[in-house]
């Protein structure tokens, strides 16, 4: 599936950034899921974290990606 670009909400896209650089992958989604960020570990019982296209407030899911990404015991 091809990659979407850059998250349309700031915060959102560098927490986006920030899982990228310590190794998850991004498969592009649809509808209300913008893509699925997941972990290195590249298993069933990996991680996986859902990044919604409109969040109420970008800043509270851009921490809460930050905080599983930090939190992934992979």
């Amino acid at each position: 599936m091809p990659s979407r670009g850059r998250h349309p909400k700031k915060e959102v896209a560098e927490a986006i950034e920030y899982a990228e650089s310590r190794g998850w992958r991004r498969r592009a989604g649809n509808g209300h899921v913008w893509a699925t960020l997941y972990c290195p570990h590249a298993a069933p019982d990996g991680c996986k974290i859902r990044v919604h296209s409109t969040p109420q407030d970008p800043g509270s899911h851009a921490k809460r990606i930050r905080r599983e990404v930090n939190s992934c015991p992979h």
